[in-house]
């Protein structure tokens, strides 16, 4: 990630910033994980993640999901209609 991303985010106060920080630390590859207690903290993670970006405006959660989603992890319908 560039240095200048990271000042858009941050100098942001519309929750970016904590949305951000959500993205950073959320285990994208949760599914793949034999233990259930694993996989339920993903997932409790993801549906707290998806609540906080549907809360900011497209063009900010988009560049969100694009600058800390991991590559093979698309944009979800549910953020184009939210």
């Amino acid at each position: 990630m560039s240095e200048r991303k990271q000042i858009v985010i941050f100098a942001r106060s519309d929750g970016s910033k904590q949305v951000a920080a959500m993205m950073q630390k959320h285990d994208w590859y949760y599914e793949m994980s034999d233990d259930h207690n694993v996989w339920r903290r993903g997932e409790s993670s993801r549906r707290k993640l998806m609540e906080a970006l549907k809360k900011l405006p497209y063009n900010t959660r988009r560049f969100l999901w694009d600058t800390y989603a991991p590559d093979g992890f698309d944009f979800p319908k549910e953020l184009h209609d939210a």
